[in-house]
């Protein structure tokens, strides 16, 4: 019975870290589309953005080459599915 308990709270514990993390879709001014695995920093110093890419690279684009940041909903589909 304890085994089963610890079991389901390592599961809940797991589906709660899960759901935390956000997608973020970063437009830039020639209309390309970039998605992100959180939310993207902005760094004064350097006047850019940045965020760190599925391979844990950290990436800076130029606030000017910025033209819109918006989080991606998980309920919607229209959002799931991107066609270029």
């Amino acid at each position: 019975m304890l085994m089963r308990k610890a079991l389901l709270l390592a599961l809940l514990a797991t589906g709660l870290l899960v759901g935390c993390a956000s997608r973020y879709k970063v437009t830039l001014t020639n209309g390309t589309v970039v998605t992100t695995n959180g939310k993207p920093r902005y760094d004064k110093a350097t006047d850019a953005y940045t965020y760190k890419d599925g391979s844990g690279r950290t990436i800076a684009i130029p606030s000017m080459r910025v033209r819109q940041i918006e989080p991606i909903s998980r309920s919607s589909k229209a959002d799931k599915f991107q066609y270029n």
